[in-house]
């Protein structure tokens, strides 16, 4: 298992201290902005209450949650909390190192514990998605052939032929093919991630869509 900074903060039962009540009779949400820090570094986030109607500019996170036991710690308004290990995952690759990053994340920016209040922002999850600047797609640690796969996925991209340069390599063969189809195998295939039916919502309604 990988080894996750913030192991040694103790756990709050304080979700009434972390989360400011929203009003249910407005579009208010939340938006966190991740500290910033190196690989290494504790996570650690504050909370920005808004509203839809007056947002700032944000990038909002489309991921799944994971079955794993939540063994992830992030400190969030000073408070640390459980988060699962893919979401801290996606924090730590994602946390900028010079500067805050401002990112909506369903897991800490709803309050979890208050019923009333996850419905109310699950109505609001559309405007979200599409007013967020980017989203950002996150599907999981890096697997054995993830490089080679991202790599040949990345060249189709800016090739000015793709399907061209796509048979070239098939024919050629070179010698890690077979990385890089397993590479997109896995990840287009065997991610938890494209069993999630919100994925239709959140990235459909993207301005911009980043992998």
């Amino acid at each position: 298992m990988r080894e996750f900074p913030n192991r040694e903060c103790k756990v709050s039962d304080a979700s009434n201290i972390i989360y400011r009540p929203l009003s249910l009779d407005s579009r208010q949400i939340r938006i966190a902005y991740i500290t910033k820090g190196s690989l290494s570094d504790p996570l650690e986030a504050t909370l920005l209450r808004t509203s839809l109607d007056a947002l700032p500019s944000y990038e909002a996170l489309s991921y799944v949650w994971g079955k794993d036991q939540s063994v992830g710690k992030l400190t969030l308004n000073g408070h640390c909390i459980d988060i699962t290990p893919n979401l801290q995952g996606a924090l730590v690759q994602l946390r900028s190192s010079t500067e805050d990053r401002l990112i909506w994340i369903d897991a800490i920016c709803i309050n979890q514990e208050d019923p009333k209040e996850r419905s109310k922002q699950v109505q609001l999850m559309r405007e979200i998605y599409s007013n967020a600047r980017r989203v950002i797609v996150w599907l999981g640690e890096e697997a054995k052939d993830t490089k080679a796969g991202v790599g040949f996925l990345k060249a189709l991209e800016v090739h000015p032929s793709p399907k061209e340069h796509a048979a070239d390599v098939l024919r050629t063969a070179p010698s890690d093919l077979t990385a890089m189809l397993n590479g997109i195998g896995e990840l287009l295939l065997n991610r938890p991630y494209w069993n999630r039916l919100w994925i239709v919502q959140e990235v459909m309604c993207a301005k911009d869509l980043v992998v």
